[in-house]
């Protein structure tokens, strides 16, 4: 007798499905999947998306640089990671943007330039709706920065400056 649809079968080969486990949210948006498992020309194409966050990236250009068809990369990569590769880059930046946050004294606006958004409203919406507050509410609710996290966003806005203290 013949398995209902969509019932699972302990003795199939594992898909790309099963081989990695997908994204779950922002926070764990590069940081909690099994590279090693996951096909090599993902690993390439994500390493060239956090490689310049500001970077613009058609699916196009990272079909072309991974010798692919646009259709079957996005197909590859959706299969691996679970989401497109333009909400996988959305998700980057805005880990990228809550880290900077956490970490340095730089202004929305520098932020949303350094991880490659123009557009502030989408950015507070899209942030808000992956962390539960805006930029501004979530920095105004974490501790204020150590004496050493300060210096880093110091170092942060001018990366070629030196500390009086050096």
């Amino acid at each position: 007798m013949r398995a209902a649809a969509g019932a699972h079968d302990p003795h199939a080969r594992p898909t790309a499905r099963t081989r990695s486990c997908r994204l779950s949210g922002p926070d764990t948006a590069h940081t909690n999947y099994r590279v090693a498992n996951m096909d090599r020309r993902v690993q390439v194409t994500i390493e060239l998306m956090k490689a310049d966050l500001r970077r613009e990236l058609s699916p196009d250009d990272l079909a072309r640089a991974t010798n692919l068809s646009r259709s079957r990369f996005q197909h590859l990569f959706k299969a691996e990671t679970g989401v497109s590769p333009a909400s996988y880059l959305r998700l980057l930046r805005l880990e990228r943007a809550r880290f900077l946050l956490e970490t340095s004294f730089l202004s929305i606006k520098q932020i949303m330039l350094r991880v490659g958004v123009a557009d502030k409203s989408h950015f507070e919406r899209r942030f808000k709706k992956a962390y539960g507050a805006t930029p501004t509410g979530y920095r105004a609710a974490r501790p204020p920065l150590a004496p050493h996290a300060a210096q880093a966003g110091r170092a942060d806005l001018n990366p070629g400056a030196q500390t009086a203290t050096e």
